[in-house]
């Protein structure tokens, strides 16, 4: 009995070992799988590395257009507009009506072009018994916390704190200077309520 004892603590202490290797040879397949002559993504994908810091998102995850990976970025000819976090772009792209610096919108700002600022919408104080998201506001211009100024289209997602619940429709959008439609309530468990929406929590 005492063998086979020993004999399955040192299989046990066999596997555990395996799996370790394994997992470190695995680990560094992954690392090594994109090769020189790419950039790995955050998310593991592989682009060429001429697609980085080009002004267009080609990682899903956008880490190819962010200030960590472009800040160093520097654009060797006068043909190129160097956007706010580091990516090249055209020249011609700087205030000709459309966002081509995709990581912030730094080409058509405002400030760098002279046009009035589009509509926006200040963002509201903290929901009663719970809270929101900011999404749909992409510019280094955009402001998240309560009181700043956010693009028109740009959209708030809500949530309640537990033991709440939402009562009407979870998300608001900027229109017209105003957010539409009004932030929902967050109604006490138990108390009548004419949504069955689910408890929302920060992701």
């Amino acid at each position: 009995m005492g063998l086979r004892r020993g004999q399955l603590c040192a299989l046990s202490l066999l596997l555990i070992s395996f799996s370790s290797i394994a997992e470190n040879s695995v680990s560094r397949v992954r690392r090594q799988d994109c090769g020189t002559q790419n950039f790995q993504c955050q998310n593991g994908e592989c682009i060429e590395h001429f697609k980085v810091c080009d002004g267009t998102a080609d990682c899903s995850d956008k880490s190819d257009e962010n200030k960590v990976t472009c800040r160093w970025r520097r654009c060797y000819s006068d043909a190129f507009f160097r956007c706010a976090y580091g990516a090249c772009v055209d020249v011609n792209a700087a205030c000709d009506g459309t966002i081509q610096c995709e990581g912030d919108g730094s080409d058509e700002a405002p400030e760098l072009c002279g046009t009035s600022p589009a509509p926006k919408c200040t963002l509201p104080l903290k929901h009663k018994n719970g809270g929101y998201k900011v999404l749909g506001c992409y510019s280094q211009f955009c402001g998240f916390a309560p009181g700043a100024q956010v693009p028109s289209g740009t959209q708030l997602e809500f949530f309640c704190d537990e033991g709440y619940h939402i009562s009407g429709p979870n998300d608001s959008y900027c229109l017209d200077e105003a957010f539409t439609p009004p932030p929902p309530v967050c109604e006490k468990n138990g108390e009548y309520s004419t949504s069955s929406t689910l408890n929302y929590g920060i992701v």
